[in-house]
């Protein structure tokens, strides 16, 4: 695929791991628990992509929709 990589977010990065920071029951874990498991159950409708010789490479559909129920879920206005 040719997707940006989200980066391991078990890495350091001064001196604190990006899991570290966000608290055990928070909403970004079971939105990134729910969305992947949609996503390793729906594999077909997810990993469609066109290959483009121009640009950047697109973020996966997943991540999106993680961002986006995130916002939606804190009344963060995405426009």
């Amino acid at each position: 695929m040719n997707y940006i990589e989200p980066l391991d977010r078990n890495q350091y990065q001064l001196m604190n791991c990006l899991d570290d920071m966000v608290s055990t029951n928070s909403p970004a874990r079971i939105i990134d628990k729910v969305i992947d498991s949609i996503v390793s159950s729906n594999k077909e409708r997810f990993e469609k992509e066109r290959q483009t010789e121009v640009g950047r490479p697109k973020y996966h559909d997943s991540l999106k929709l993680k961002r986006f129920l995130y916002g939606y879920f804190n009344g963060i206005c995405i426009t």
